[in-house]
């Protein structure tokens, strides 16, 4: 099953960022590789039964709101 979840990265991976480096839009391509590489670990640390934490309480206690 991860392996289906690692294929299907990077073929989102191959299918976008060649335009977005033929369009010279890398101000996009950065924002979109962030985003992606956010996603791949907290994909995969779901798969793999990593803890994780819940976005919105760490930003709470970040904020100390």
């Amino acid at each position: 099953m991860i392996w289906i979840y690692i294929a299907l990265c990077l073929l989102i991976l191959i299918i976008e960022v060649p335009g977005l480096i033929k369009q010279q839009h890398y101000r996009d391509l950065y924002v979109f590789m962030f985003l992606l590489v956010i996603g791949f670990f907290m994909g995969l640390a779901f798969f793999l039964k990593w803890p994780l934490f819940a976005p919105f309480a760490a930003m709470t206690s970040y904020f100390g709101i």
